[in-house]
C-alpha cells in the first residue's frame, strides 16, 4: 500500500548487518549457539526473579480482561528486565560453514537499513518507536495503519504525521 506518512530508515553498521544474517541463520539451523562476549557483570535471572515475573505476567493479563488499564501500566513497570547478552559476532562468525560466511559477506556488502516509525496516540498522547515492518504486515487497509495503544489500549495508535494533522483540525 502507499505510504502517507513518514518512516525513519536507519542504515545498519557493518557488524549490524552481519548480525541479522547470523540471526537469520540461527532461525533456520536450531542447533546453532551463538558465542557470547565475556561480560562480568552479566548475571541470569534466578528461579525466584522468573516466578516473581510470571506471577506478574499473570496479573497483568487479568489486568488486560478486565480492563484495568492503569494497574496492568503499573504492574508491567514492576517487571524484573531480563539481561541482554552481547554476542560476539567475530567468534559466532567464525562458526557458520563456508558457504554461509561467503553470503553473509556478500549481504553486508548491501546498503540495508532497517525502517521505522513513530505512532502516537489519539486518546492519551503515548508515542512509541515500532519496527515498520511490523506496523506493514498488520495494516489492512485504509490511507494509514491504525492499531491499539499499548498503553491505554484504545484503537486510535496512528503514525505521527496522521496524528499532527488531525490534531492541527
Amino acid at each position: 500500500m502507499p505510504k502517507n506518512f513518514t518512516t525513519i530508515k536507519k542504515y545498519l553498521s557493518y557488524e549490524e548487518k552481519l548480525l541479522d544474517f547470523i540471526e537469520d541463520y540461527a532461525i533456520d539451523i536450531p542447533d546453532f549457539e551463538y558465542v557470547y562476549l565475556d561480560d562480568p557483570n552479566y548475571k541470569e535471572l534466578t528461579p525466584e526473579q522468573e516466578a516473581y515475573n510470571d506471577d506478574l505476567y499473570e496479573q497483568m493479563d487479568q489486568a488486560l480482561d478486565d480492563d484495568d488499564f492503569d494497574l496492568y501500566e503499573e504492574l508491567s513497570n514492576k517487571l524484573i528486565d531480563y539481561p541482554e547478552r552481547k554476542i560476539d559476532i567475530e567468534k559466532t562468525f567464525d562458526l557458520l560453514p563456508d558457504f554461509e560466511k561467503r553470503e553473509a559477506l556478500i549481504y553486508a556488502e548491501n546498503n540495508l537499513f532497517k525502517e521505522t516509525i513513530i505512532l502516537k496516540c489519539m486518546n492519551c498522547d503515548y508515542e512509541e518507536e515500532v519496527d515498520y515492518e511490523i506496523v506493514e504486515e498488520c495494516w489492512m487497509d485504509g490511507p494509514y495503519p491504525i492499531s491499539y495503544c499499548p498503553h491505554c489500549n484504545v484503537g486510535d495508535f496512528v503514525p505521527l504525521d496522521i496524528y499532527n494533522k488531525k490534531k492541527l483540525k
